[in-house]
């Protein structure tokens, strides 16, 4: 059985699904229950190694149950950005193959 946002503080987090960043992010710092991480800040499970925003978002929501936030996707950059990059790098001696 998978075990849920709900379940009790007691239950291991072997037992929620996981990704193998997130479940070794967690089992090194000694966080080995869902009480465990449930009690622990958001900015102390981001100063642990190798745990960035997407695997946090991730415990939160199996662990905690928060929903996953939604991201919005990325906008290519326009031509006229592109081309003030180029500048500032050709600027400072950079040799820069222009995007086709």
């Amino acid at each position: 059985m998978v075990a849920t946002y709900d379940s009790p503080d007691e239950t291991p987090i072997n037992e929620f699904w996981l990704s193998v960043r997130a479940r070794n992010c967690l089992l090194s710092e000694g966080l080995s229950t869902a009480g465990d991480v449930r009690r622990t800040k958001d900015w102390q499970l981001l100063g642990i190694p190798n745990l960035g925003l997407a695997t946090l978002a991730e415990i939160r929501h199996q662990i905690r149950g928060h929903p996953t936030p939604r991201l919005k996707p990325l906008k290519p950059p326009n031509e006229v950005y592109i081309q003030q990059i180029i500048t500032y790098l050709a600027k400072y001696g950079y040799t820069v193959i222009p995007p086709r």
